[in-house]
């Protein structure tokens, strides 16, 4: 059976919600009234550790697929790793634009060093915050391209160590 790095996404995370059930359901197993129906906590927890394990199985295919695919010169695994944190530059860029060096909560200047008001000076300008933040976006941008273009990628599900019934969900 041929996967991509979707499909495996997609196994992941609808594994992670029928854990989240089971484990809301094995909760509300620990008490009844009169065998209300609702089921043995032993099963529901030993349902829960084979999904567990299902998933742990499919987070390591997904990690040996990103080092196998290579877009644009590097491997899915480096891109993947890399646009969080382009986004956090990003953001941080965008940020010190806005930044006024006061605190609206508080009423004060963050950049005033006493009460004799001496201020505090940019040390970066405006346009120079946007112009990285532009480029931290654009890296990411080009980072997200090749996520999404090498998750397209098919391999045998025996290239990345599992099998065809770890996908039946």
């Amino acid at each position: 059976m041929q996967v991509n790095g979707h499909k495996i996404q997609y196994a992941i995370r609808e594994l992670e919600h029928r854990k989240t059930i089971l484990f809301s359901q094995f909760k509300e197993s620990i008490w009844t009234f009169n065998e209300d129906g609702k089921g043995d906590p032993v099963a529901l927890m030993q349902e829960y550790g084979k999904i567990e394990e299902t998933i742990v199985r499919l987070q390591t295919a997904q990690q040996r697929y990103n080092l196998a695919v290579k877009v644009g010169g590097q491997s899915l695994a480096k891109a993947v790793r890399l646009v969080g944190g382009l986004g956090r530059i990003e953001k941080a860029w965008r940020e010190c634009a806005k930044d006024t060096g006061s605190d609206r909560d508080y009423g004060y200047r963050r950049n005033q060093r006493d009460t004799n008001t001496q201020y505090g000076i940019r040390t970066i300008s405006v346009e120079q915050s946007i112009k990285l933040a532009r480029e931290a976006a654009k890296r990411a941008a080009e980072c997200r391209e090749v996520i999404a273009v090498g998750n397209t990628t098919a391999v045998e599900t025996s290239e990345i160590g599992i099998t065809d019934s770890d996908f039946e969900i």
